[in-house]
């Protein structure tokens, strides 16, 4: 994660048009310069927080980029507007339209957790409270 000097966390959200225009000194690199999210380079007057390895965090800032900042739909077609994003998650998205912005935040903290071996922590609730559990004996090849 990225933090000013003196502040609270700032979520790692990738957006071309915003870093660019909050950060004008920082250069857009080519391409293929960014492997994980830890690599793009900060802001002047911002620093890296060291995580511990199996954090969340940690595990955010190394999910694998795109080699190109194209945005791909779930049928496989380019998003209208190629403007918006800085990196692109290396990671599958299916083929059916099912993920939107907190999904795709409830589906990365999943992902986290089943990696790190922990499907029964796998809980959301939604705006009324209502439960939604992942439940064994979903293989890895089930939860993508």
């Amino acid at each position: 994660m990225i933090l000013p000097a003196c502040s609270t966390t700032i979520l790692p959200l990738l957006f071309k048009l915003v870093y660019s225009l909050a950060f004008p000194s920082i250069q857009i690199q080519s391409e293929s310069d960014f492997s994980i999210i830890r690599k793009i380079p900060t802001p002047a007057g911002f620093y890296r927080i060291a995580y511990p390895s199996h954090s969340f965090a940690s595990w955010l800032e190394n999910i694998p980029l795109k080699k190109n900042d194209t945005v791909f739909l779930y049928n496989g077609r380019p998003k209208s507007n190629q403007t918006a994003q800085y990196a692109v998650l290396d990671i599958p998205i299916g083929n059916k339209d099912l993920q939107q912005f907190a999904d795709a935040v409830m589906r990365l903290r999943a992902m986290w957790l089943h990696e790190e071996g922990r499907d029964t922590k796998i809980h959301f609730e939604n705006n009324v409270g209502k439960s939604y559990r992942f439940t064994l004996p979903y293989s890895k090849l089930k939860f993508d």
